[in-house]
């Protein structure tokens, strides 16, 4: 009835479609404690050559109603941006947080992949 889980997993495990079954199925059984949000991938496993962008969740079996999601900026957890939500917010929160961050990657990337004549 007090049971904790963490998992690093990729970003799209809050909002893809592929996760979505499981994701309902984890959300019937526990419920989100924590999010922790990376700015990027490069920092935090760039020795482990990680190809996704990333996120640590913390789920509890106790029943909650305020969530804490924190971000941090070039790997460093000394300086943290927190916020708390409630539970019923948290999914439309994460959903905007990864899209704003398509959309930064599809600008960073745009011209990159055009082919110069």
């Amino acid at each position: 009835s007090s049971g904790e889980m963490i998992f690093i997993t990729p970003r799209s495990f809050c909002s893809g479609l592929y996760y979505s079954k499981f994701r309902k199925w984890l959300m019937e059984k526990v419920n989100f404690e924590n999010i922790h949000l990376f700015d990027s991938r490069k920092e935090l496993f760039s020795s482990e050559n990680v190809l996704q962008e990333n996120i640590i969740t913390k789920f509890t079996k106790r029943e909650i109603d305020q969530i804490t999601i924190s971000k941090t900026f070039n790997g460093d957890f000394s300086e943290r941006h927190i916020i708390t939500v409630s539970k019923k917010d948290v999914k439309q929160i994460v959903k905007k947080e990864i899209s704003k961050e398509k959309r930064e990657i599809r600008q960073k990337n745009k011209g990159k992949n055009s082919v110069k004549k």
